[in-house]
């Protein structure tokens, strides 16, 4: 009998652990089916899960899900300890780069065919290009999609110097975005072919702006 009833104890306490975990980790996408008993998820299951999901912050300990991770200086920080109560938000891309280039291993610049590069709008886009293909030169607001681990102080590709994100032209940076001056070369429908855009294929195009020197 008192065999059976610490049997009992321990498995409720296994299960009180894992509810902790899953609650600390605010894991709201963890499977509700697998191979466990009654259809839930095994252990093996949950393992498997937070392997592949799961990232513990180096600032304050815990564990978050890899979506709300930074990689700083190659550590990983959550989002809550460097932007505190801030809440996100919420951009909509409007269209796609389209080129061949790549980002350099030097993380300054791009490498392979230089030349044109393609900017394909979405169709909803289009009543905001009148005129534009009367404009020389354009300044292109992009998303750095393919961005990785963020570093606090680097040498700039530019001149050498030791610097942080914010004195240089970096693309690792944590807001993840990129501005670029480019010249027009044409308009077809709502695809713009244009010169001098340092973004790699696949990029999100966020905004398209008039060059302010453009003006003078």
């Amino acid at each position: 009998m008192r065999s059976s009833n610490r049997l009992t104890f321990n498995v409720i306490r296994n299960q009180q652990r894992k509810r902790k975990t899953l609650d600390e980790t605010n894991i709201a996408s963890f499977p509700r089916a697998g191979t466990g008993r009654g259809g839930g998820a095994s252990e093996e299951d949950f393992g498997v899960f937070m392997k592949r999901n799961i990232q513990r912050c180096s600032e304050c300990g815990r564990r978050v899900e890899k979506g709300k991770i930074s990689f700083i200086d190659d550590r990983p920080v959550c989002l809550t300890c460097i932007y505190g109560e801030i809440k996100a938000l919420e951009i909509y891309p409007i269209g796609k780069v389209r080129n061949e280039p790549k980002r350099s291993k030097s993380n300054f610049g791009l490498t392979g065919p230089e030349g044109i590069s393609r900017i394909e709008l979405i169709p909803s886009q289009e009543c905001f290009m009148h005129k534009l293909e009367e404009e020389k030169f354009l300044t292109i607001v992009y998303y750095l999609h393919k961005t990785k681990s963020v570093k606090s102080i680097f040498k700039r590709g530019l001149d050498g110097k030791e610097v942080g994100a914010f004195a240089s032209r970096t693309p690792y940076r944590l807001s993840r975005i990129g501005i670029q001056d480019v010249k027009l070369v044409k308009v077809e429908g709502t695809t713009l072919y244009v010169e001098g855009l340092d973004a790699i294929n696949g990029s999100p195009v966020l905004d398209i702006k008039l060059k302010w020197s453009a003006l003078n």
